[in-house]
């Protein structure tokens, strides 16, 4: 159960610090009230009721079982979740607003349904990585510029583009050549890739042009790329309505709170929760004279932009996690005490699962204690080590 670069699904539970988890993925990142309502009830049913929202829309069940992850999985099969379990095991990520946010590119859904039919029907390849993310990015409010993906598919300039990770020129391609196009991509990976475990990896190795050759494309398209989302409060959307974003505080809630943002789906929007890959919820519908109203009722999401728990990142920590020696959750709201700007990353171990990338500040948890970097990532030079959190606050706080 420990395979490098394998994921938790909701048939392949995976065990943890807290028990074992299961990894559930809403279906083009959209929960029906009424299936949360159903997921939470079974969370606290069958596990410890602890629910994470993952940096790719999806949600994480723990304190579960052997047993109890059959239960769990049964339980939500039953109630008729559309999960996007039953994807072949591929990774797609669908812009989450489209239908919703008239700036989404019409295509988007179209584009959406045929990669997912091709994807299904492509046994061929079943052998790509768990991990291997294909995203479809219509733009609009909740543009995924900033997504890492293996394959990204592009609305750019009124046409669509298609971009492997590691290079910076696109292809340009038809919107009903998208699924044909980016089949060939993940073809012409799963034949080269050799110990490759993502698309950048062989794109490191062996260059863009032999994968973007074998499926018939011509890379030569620069990336125009947009800014990262806000989408926490009010955007405007479509008239005189819109979404309204809600952060989860580290990505970490319980069943109680899966069920609140349900009901504030049903009472102030369309009843839809849109899971985005930011660690957000956006409900769609609402009108600009409720926005107030829906904040207020928001106690313990983050309902303003100005929120400091905006920009910290923390993983699950300890003790969930086993090979986390820090509780980061506890120590990442100390450091929204003293609001500081720019991205915080505090991750449990070396690892850095929540985010592999730099951050103007990271510390890594190690033998019970920190270890803070200033511009880098979770594997770089540190600037101190051996820091309690109250040590890490007073040098950060002096620095601001």
């Amino acid at each position: 159960m420990n395979r490098k670069g394998w994921c938790p699904s909701l048939f392949a539970p995976m065990q943890s610090g807290d028990g074992w988890l299961t990894r559930v993925q809403p279906r083009r990142g959209r929960l029906s009230a009424a299936d949360a309502i159903s997921l939470a009830d079974a969370a606290g049913r069958h596990g410890n009721g602890i629910i994470e929202l993952t940096n790719r829309g999806n949600l994480q069940i723990r304190g579960l079982s052997p047993a109890s992850a059959e239960l769990f999985a049964r339980d939500i099969i039953a109630a008729g979740a559309r999960t996007g379990s039953d994807q072949a095991g591929h990774n797609l990520l669908v812009s989450p607003l489209a239908g919703a946010d008239r700036a989404v590119h019409p295509q988007t859904t179209e584009i959406a349904d045929a990669l997912e039919a091709a994807l299904a029907g492509a046994g061929d390849l079943d052998p790509l990585p768990d991990k291997f993310l294909i995203a479809v990015d219509g733009g609009g409010a909740a543009c995924l510029h900033d997504i890492r993906a293996d394959i990204a598919v592009r609305a750019q300039a009124g046409q669509w583009a298609i971009w492997i990770d590691g290079e910076p020129l696109g292809a340009a391609c038809a919107g009903g050549s998208v699924a044909e196009a980016v089949l060939g991509l993940a073809r012409a990976f799963a034949a080269k890739a050799g110990g490759a475990r993502r698309m950048r990896d062989l794109v490191r190795s062996a260059g863009s042009h032999p994968v973007f050759q074998a499926a018939g494309l011509l890379a030569d398209l620069p990336q125009s790329r947009g800014a990262a989302p806000e989408l926490i409060g009010f955007t405007p959307l479509d008239g005189d309505r819109g979404g309204f974003g809600l952060g989860i505080p580290f990505g970490h809630m319980n069943a109680a709170s899966l069920r609140r943002l349900a009901a504030l789906s049903e009472r102030f929007g369309d009843a839809i929760l849109r899971l985005m890959p930011w660690r957000s919820v956006v409900i769609a519908g609402v009108a600009i004279g409720d926005a107030a109203a829906l904040g207020a009722a928001a106690s313990g999401f983050i309902a303003d932009p100005a929120d400091p728990r905006r920009h910290i990142i923390a993983c699950t920590g300890q003790p969930r996690c086993p090979a986390a020696t820090v509780d980061t959750h506890a120590d990442a709201a100390l450091l929204a005490a003293i609001h500081l700007s720019g991205r915080v990353h505090v991750s449990g171990c070396a690892k850095g699962c929540a985010h592999p990338g730099p951050a103007p500040v990271t510390l890594v948890g190690e033998r019970g204690t920190y270890v803070l970097i200033r511009n880098g990532g979770p594997g770089d030079k540190p600037d101190h080590d051996g820091l309690t959190m109250a040590q890490a606050v007073h040098i950060l706080a002096a620095a601001r």
